[in-house]
């Protein structure tokens, strides 16, 4: 900052705040002096405290062609001035949190090395090595790409050097989000993944460039947009497997009677039911799911994994498969056996077959990682009330006349009620063993 006099043939004043390293450089220190000022800035450094390092001088008064060179002007070292700005509340509980998450967090900042190792030991995230800017500059693209997944500390970075940091990251394979609150920090902001800017103290220019603000300037809110975010993702893929799995037996039940020339096994009006436990699965029972206890303790996802992987896609198709093979054995026996049911009848065993079977897997499918036992501890209350309100309808098809008509099925006898309870015990037995399966092979 220049203050002039109002006598043009005065000296300016020059005060002159910054790195101390720079404003070291512009007071030609000897090394003695930069010696001791050095100890001073390590001790600083130990307590946490960002500094900056002040001096002065005069110059005359440039002409207006000319600018004033601040290397070829005598400057006067004073000091160093150190100021305290402490973690907020919540930080280091919230890091971890990401840790424990497989989140890798990172510190870039212009501190000094002593008060960003400081800081990074008081957050938890000096695991890692540090870079320097001055380090940085001498790398090339390759090695800073090696070097990168090693760091937590970055210091004395410039905002040009903070962009290169984060296409580092991204070409490494990395999903990166990038928190900033300054007008240095907007180019980094722009070309991260997920640019977070500060709601409550960040710049204009560096809310423009983000992608996302927190309103609260807390990190913890970040945290648990990460966690609504992972919990979304599981929701949709778990409806996603549900849909998959229980649309095989339907489409089978059909395939059977177009191959077998008999009468349809399964009519609009059964499909439509079917239809009315499958859609508000979907859009209730697996959009109100809580978050399970390990979802923020798993690995983040490959940013290359497809949607339904083909681990997941492959237990959705053997859970439905089990299904359908229980209704291939009950249409064997009608086949073989016509005295044992008639064509009505097993219509009937055929449709309540797959009602329950339809409820028992989107019971199943609410977590891949627990068993049945520990699902029905931590019972949903979207999931109740729509098993209690299919199980009534159920009921009343099966126990009304008029009703059991418009299903095309008439009454059956004990046996065949017997049969449709193994059928279901069976197929939800087969749903809990191939999850276990899954679950063994993904560890």
């Amino acid at each position: 900052n220049l203050w002039a006099s109002h006598d043009p043939n005065a000296h300016h004043l020059i005060a002159i705040k910054g790195s101390p390293e720079t404003v070291m450089d512009l007071c030609k220190l000897d090394e003695s002096r930069k010696k001791i000022i050095e100890n001073q800035m390590a001790q600083l450094g130990q307590l946490g405290l960002r500094m900056i390092g002040v001096a002065k001088s005069r110059a005359k008064q440039p002409k207006e062609e000319e600018n004033l060179c601040l290397a070829e002007t005598p400057c006067q070292w004073l000091g160093l001035i150190g100021f305290q700005d402490p973690l907020r509340e919540g930080v280091v509980g919230t890091i971890q949190d990401c840790q424990a998450a497989g989140i890798h967090v990172v510190m870039i900042t212009g501190d000094h090395l002593a008060t960003a190792r400081t800081i990074a030991d008081q957050a938890g995230i000096a695991q890692g090595g540090q870079l320097s800017g001055t380090e940085l500059n001498q790398l090339s693209s390759s090695d800073l790409l090696d070097i990168c997944k090693k760091t937590s500390i970055y210091y004395r970075i410039s905002p040009e050097q903070k962009l290169r940091i984060i296409q580092a990251y991204q070409a490494a394979g990395e999903v990166v989000a990038m928190i900033g609150d300054g007008v240095n920090d907007a180019p980094a902001l722009k070309a991260a993944h997920i640019g977070i800017a500060m709601g409550l103290k960040g710049t204009d220019v560096a809310k423009e460039a983000a992608s996302m603000v927190l309103l609260d300037d807390r990190l913890s809110s970040l945290f648990k947009a990460i966690t609504q975010g992972r919990l979304i993702y599981e929701n949709l893929r778990k409806a996603g497997s549900y849909v998959t799995a229980i649309h095989i037996p339907i489409a089978g039940a059909v395939l059977m009677s177009t191959l077998t020339g008999q009468n349809t096994l399964l009519e609009p009006v059964h499909i439509l039911f079917l239809q009315m436990i499958i859609d508000p699965a979907c859009a209730f029972v697996y959009e109100t799911e809580t978050a399970e206890k390990d979802l923020m303790h798993r690995e983040p996802r490959n940013i290359n994994e497809a949607f339904m992987s083909a681990s997941f896609l492959t237990l959705s198709i053997f859970q439905g498969i089990g299904l359908w093979f229980a209704i291939i054995i009950v249409f064997g026996i009608h086949l073989y056996r016509p005295d044992l049911m008639n064509s009505s009848e097993v219509t009937g065993i055929i449709f309540i077959s797959l009602a329950l079977g339809s409820m028992a897997l989107m019971i199943s499918k609410r977590s891949n990682q627990q068993s049945l036992w520990q699902i029905l501890k931590n019972p949903s209350k979207a999931q109740t009330w729509l098993l209690v309100c299919m199980s009534l309808s159920l009921i009343l098809i099966i126990q009304f006349d008029f009703l059991r008509e418009e299903f095309k099925f008439s009454l059956l006898n004990t046996h065949q009620a017997i049969l449709i309870a193994l059928v279901s015990i069976a197929t939800l037995g087969w749903f809990e063993w191939v999850k276990y399966l899954y679950r063994k092979r993904i560890g």
